[in-house]
């Protein structure tokens, strides 16, 4: 494959695997990042610092698919992130402002995906779902609701 159609990849696993991930996966990819390990113990999930890393590397990504990139973040203060992750902030910030003991949600249709985000008390859960779009995804859409004809 072309180096520059291999994908790129986010490891955040166990630490001490991480110079064997390099070995195997360093040459297959375009890109091999390593965040902090997601579940640091067994009862510990930990998921703030490999969300910035993957904002970051979908922002690296995108810089090397399309012009433009580096000046829209600049323009935003170097805070460019995929726009699920942007919506997840927002619902997080209303659910520590507003009566917490309701939550905040939200939901965008998009084209190509729907994204359902949730909060509580500034407690996230975040939903991504490509096959739910109204684009393209709008038949498999249609497979979860019935449309009455009056």
């Amino acid at each position: 494959m072309p180096a520059e159609k291999r994908p790129a990849i986010l490891y955040a696993g166990n630490q001490s695997l991480v110079d064997e991930v390099r070995k195997s996966l360093g040459p297959l990819t375009s890109s091999l990042s390593v965040s902090s390990n997601l579940r640091p113990g067994i009862d510990t999930e930990d998921l703030q610092p490999s969300q910035h890393d993957l904002n970051n590397l979908f922002t690296q990504v995108r810089r090397g698919q399309m012009g433009g990139v580096d000046e829209i973040n600049a323009w935003s203060g170097n805070t460019l992130m995929p726009t699920a992750s942007a919506e997840g902030r927002i619902i997080r910030f209303l659910s520590q402002v507003y009566d917490s003991s309701k939550g905040i949600l939200g939901v965008d249709l998009g084209a190509s995906a729907a994204t359902i985000a949730a909060a509580f008390s500034g407690e996230l859960t975040l939903g991504v779902y490509p096959q739910l779009g109204l684009g393209e995804g709008l038949s498999d859409l249609l497979r979860y609701t019935s449309l009455e004809i009056f």
